[in-house]
């Protein structure tokens, strides 16, 4: 299957951040699934 960068992500109820914030912040690792 492909693959997509996030490059930003808006948690509900939230402003805007850069994804790599939001994935240190969530414990996302590279090569994680999101489903």
């Amino acid at each position: 299957e492909g693959a997509i960068r996030l490059l930003e992500v808006q948690p509900e109820g939230k402003r805007p951040m850069p994804a790599a914030d939001w994935a240190r912040g969530y414990g996302v690792g590279p090569g994680t699934r999101l489903e």
